[in-house]
């Protein structure tokens, strides 16, 4: 089921900038736009979907549809989070090159230099790099336990989140 709506939101997303591309703020048709996103959210049977459009740095757009989970029928709206799974591996990959390109890191030294607080049960934790990240070789386990589950039905944000979370969040063996 994840692969489907992450498959979804791509097709959904390209079609969405492909479609408005052309468009300026000035001849942008919100009527149409949301035409189009309630024949697709009713095409492809999703309960809601959340949806923002940034032209040259500015939001333009944003707007939830439907509901966040059949049972509870929580109103979606632009500011509801979705877990986004895999989808994120394209971006994160993406601004982790862009900061090697800026000589900002280095892909080949270990995780630790840049996350100190990475730290596993098992001593080679101190070998794996961002490439070993990048390109899946790292070792590291699926997380599909109780804690992984609960950090995404309750999500943390603050300046502390990514260190509890990596160097003391989820117990890794």
């Amino acid at each position: 089921m994840k692969k489907i709506f992450t498959g979804i939101y791509i097709i959904l997303t390209s079609v969405l900038c492909l479609r408005l591309s052309a468009q300026t703020p000035q001849n942008f048709k919100i009527i149409e736009l949301e035409q189009y996103i309630h024949q697709y959210k009713d095409w492809y049977d999703l309960p809601g979907v959340a949806v923002g459009l940034v032209r040259h740095g500015k939001i333009i757009y944003t707007k939830g549809f439907g509901v966040k989970c059949l049972k509870s029928n929580g109103t979606v709206t632009e500011k509801t989070i979705f877990s986004t799974a895999s989808v994120t591996k394209l971006f994160v990959a993406t601004a982790v090159m862009q900061l090697y390109e800026e000589n900002k890191i280095h892909i080949n030294k270990p995780v630790t230099k840049y996350l100190s607080f990475f730290k596993l049960a098992d001593a080679l934790y101190k070998n794996i790099t961002i490439t070993h990240l990048l390109n899946h070789t790292s070792g590291l386990p699926d997380e599909e336990g109780d804690e992984f589950f609960s950090s995404w039905k309750n999500p943390e944000y603050d300046d502390n989140a990514l260190k509890r979370y990596v160097g003391g969040g989820i117990q890794r063996h």
